[in-house]
């Protein structure tokens, strides 16, 4: 069945995706999710949830599954009864992320990791479930509903940073992100972070009003901000959710040298069901947070 604009709203023909388990891939992957919920009918909220859900779900296996071996995942989408279904599968060995409870604790795995990553994708999606395939590996459904308005074409694209150092009282740097902020590129932010630290910036603006993914690495490069701007050793990678479950231990108001400006909606919803956007000041636009560090 299709609705009169000739998009799927019943059932459609499943779609599929294969790809070396690399995180090099995962712009690919995120690509090929949103296109299927535009084909589908999927509305833009709901491509943008299943975007970020699976993006964090497959980051995981190509990262932990596999833990730096040779592998394939297989993307496959469908529509069925209203709702878009994902299955991610693969050949790593046996893990089933749903019996996982919310993250609180500390897990010793490199961002991207189940806790974090499970813990958005159960708040984007309607239903998660696990099954170990005959053969070994796993199979994981993520499941939501199809919404009624059609999705807005959004094609991915490489992250790029743009670096501005205003000097003034204190000196200010503004990094503007323009793309997706994923696994494979979160340690380019924190690197820009560090080297206009150096260059005397004791006032840092992070721009994501041109930044239309990130996923939870992301988050850990905001916190590692954060802490180099304090001239603190930023948290080491493989303290994963824990390392973000720091943050809970600082004050607001320390928070006071980075401000993060004009995040667009999907983003604002990632900071917000984390937390981690409490920790940091939010502005409308990059001027307004300059102003703020400066007094202004």
């Amino acid at each position: 069945m299709t609705r009169a604009g000739g998009q799927a709203t019943a059932s459609a023909p499943p779609l599929r995706l294969a790809v070396e388990a690399h995180v090099d891939r995962l712009a690919e992957v995120r690509a090929f999710v949103r296109d299927a919920v535009h084909a589908f009918g999927g509305s833009k909220r709901a491509a943008e949830d299943l975007v970020q859900a699976v993006d964090e779900v497959t980051c995981n296996v190509m990262l932990h599954g596999y833990d730096g071996k040779p592998g394939e995942i297989e993307v496959q989408a469908a529509l069925r009864d209203g709702s878009i279904e994902i299955r991610i599968l693969d050949r790593a060995p046996a893990f089933d992320p749903t019996v996982l409870a919310d993250p609180g604790g500390r897990a010793p795995r490199r961002p991207g990791n189940a806790g974090v990553g499970l813990h958005l994708a159960r708040t984007m999606t309607d239903a998660v479930r696990h099954h170990v395939r005959p053969g070994g590996g796993n199979e994981l459904t993520l499941v939501r509903s199809i919404d009624d308005n059609p999705a807005e074409e959004d094609r991915p694209m490489a992250m790029t940073i743009d670096v501005e150092d205003l000097g003034g009282s204190p000196a200010v740097s503004v990094l503007a992100l323009d793309g997706e902020l994923d696994a494979s590129n979160y340690e380019r932010v924190i690197e820009a972070v560090r080297e206009a630290y150096a260059r005397g910036a004791r006032g840092l603006v992070v721009d994501l009003s041109k930044l239309g993914f990130m996923a939870s690495s992301g988050l850990f490069a905001l916190h590692s901000a954060f802490r180099i701007m304090r001239g603190e050793t930023p948290p080491d990678p493989e303290a994963g959710w824990g390392a973000l479950h720091e943050v809970a231990g600082d004050q607001e108001g320390e928070a006071a040298t980075v401000r993060l400006a004009a995040p667009q909606e999907a983003i604002a919803r990632v900071l917000e069901r984390t937390g981690i956007g409490r920790l940091f000041p939010i502005d409308a636009d990059r001027s307004s947070a300059v102003a703020a560090l400066q007094g202004a």
